[in-house]
């Protein structure tokens, strides 16, 4: 049997890894942007002014001989960074697939041979581990061969694009926005970069059409394959000594879909069951909970419970607490189950918000950067209070972007400060009685010196200062 730290902690390493791929092919776009941009620029320099209508305008931009070898060239060597970066995670996922399974493994077994203990039964042998690792890791490793394969971003336009492909139309799309007199390239490439970052890597199924942030689909694979490892270890367990009956672990926010089914958790957790056969007082495991065959049941898809040996006559089933009422929190009321969908949504907009600061760093821009890290400790804190009002363990792990390091983490820290600063000047300057920001000519000067005497800020104007850029 697992604990829930144990099974927070299996598969980190995966998604880890996905995360670094992730993080390769972002700072490939910006690398490949800051090379085509000065070629991009002086392609549309050299046609403004000639009255030419939008179209005629990109087609002429885009024959633009340096502008054609530099897209060509970066594109070239995006195509190459991207290969090497998805056939590196695949390589490393292959080799940590089957040391993480290994740990989940034994870690159950080493948990149901206490239960034994604490029970004052035989603990159960330990023969049989490695073929349960060799069959629970072929089926993980070829699940998260097809994750990283299957990468993808979304366009804004709708629709998914495969990552090597991604960087040509970013690249196309910067140029038209430039050519049409709305942004620089550096701005429009800029954007597309940081847009890119906030959605994230998708891994896209287009036979089903499913899709999922890449980091969440490798921890839910590896999350499943940790649910199997512990579900087979604990019924061979049982069946090694002797044991057929077993009780199912109970736990808040179980998911449930009313059927009482399979897929209904809440309808079956919490009871003891046969493995073989049935009684009048106890129903067999299978047909109650679907394990093994059924992966929306027991030990299934991203399941987290237990399963303990149980013995008739000896063993007094668990007294499992009860679920708490549901929390309010900022006037709205959250059942468990909500209230664990909300820390997910929060922890993948962390998550989001980072990897778009590690973008702006990348990209040198110290405005956006200050913007993005204002808004990541907001979402921090947010986090933080909304775990603490549904008394939840805050799971900082889900939080963490491989990149985002202790040195990036103090740079936004300081930016964020320096931002609230600023913000607090600017109201309290708002709030004085002054006028607001004046709107002169560029050439429009202060006729005479203009005292500040507000709370936070102390000091003058001073002449002939310009007034489109004062605040007075």
């Amino acid at each position: 049997m697992l604990s829930e730290s144990q099974f927070d902690r299996i598969g980190q390493a995966l998604v880890a890894i996905a995360q670094r791929m992730e993080h390769s092919l972002l700072t490939a776009m910006v690398e490949g942007f800051r090379a085509i941009s000065p070629h991009a620029s002086n392609a549309a320099a050299n046609l403004r002014g000639k009255g030419m209508k939008s179209r005629e305008l990109r087609q002429r931009a885009s024959r633009d001989a340096a502008y054609r070898r530099a897209k060509s060239r970066q594109r070239g060597i995006y195509q190459r960074t991207c290969q090497q970066a998805i056939n590196t995670a695949r390589k490393e996922a292959a080799e940590a697939v089957p040391k993480e399974v290994g740990r989940a493994v034994r870690e159950a077994h080493e948990g149901d041979k206490a239960y034994y203990r604490q029970a004052g039964q035989t603990p159960p042998p330990d023969d049989g581990l490695d073929g349960i690792i060799k069959d629970i890791s072929g089926q993980t490793s070829a699940i998260m061969d097809t994750l990283l394969r299957s990468a993808a971003y979304r366009q804004p336009g709708g629709g998914y694009v495969k990552a090597r492909d991604i960087f040509l139309r970013e690249v196309e799309r910067a140029a038209n926005e430039m050519l049409s007199g709305n942004k620089t390239f550096d701005r429009a490439a800029n954007e597309a970069v940081r847009g890119l970052a906030r959605e994230g890597l998708k891994t896209v199924d287009y036979e089903s059409g499913r899709v999922m942030q890449l980091d969440t689909a490798v921890r839910l694979n590896m999350q499943t394959a940790a649910a199997q490892a512990n579900g087979r270890v604990s019924v061979e367990n049982v069946l090694k000594t002797g044991t057929n009956h077993v009780e199912v672990s109970r736990h808040w926010g179980a998911r449930t879909d009313g059927s009482g089914g399979h897929a209904d958790h809440q309808a079956w957790q919490g009871q003891v069951y046969m493995v073989n056969g049935s009684d009048a007082t106890y129903r067999n495991l299978t047909e109650a909970t679907g394990y093994p065959g059924d992966l929306l049941g027991l030990f299934g898809y991203n399941c987290r419970h237990n399963m303990f040996p149980f013995w008739p006559g000896i063993s007094t089933p668990n007294q499992w607490p009860d679920e708490p009422p549901p929390r309010e929190y900022n006037g709205k009321t959250y059942t468990q189950t909500e209230a664990t969908d909300r820390q997910r949504a929060l922890e993948r907009q962390i998550r989001a918000l980072k990897r778009e600061a590690l973008a702006c760093e990348a990209q040198g821009d110290k405005a956006a950067f200050s913007r993005i890290a204002r808004r990541l400790k907001e979402r921090e804190a947010e986090y933080k209070r909304f775990s603490e009002a549904m008394d939840i363990r805050a799971k900082v792990e889900r939080c963490s972007v491989e990149g985002y390091n202790r040195s990036v983490a103090g740079k936004v820290t300081q930016a964020a400060k320096r931002s609230a600063r600023v913000e607090a000047i600017n109201e309290a300057i708002s709030n004085s009685g002054n006028p607001k920001k004046l709107t002169g000519e560029p050439d429009e000067r202060l006729k005479s010196t203009s005292p500040v005497d507000t709370p936070m800020l102390k000091g003058v104007v001073p002449k002939n200062a310009n007034l489109t850029n004062v605040e007075v």
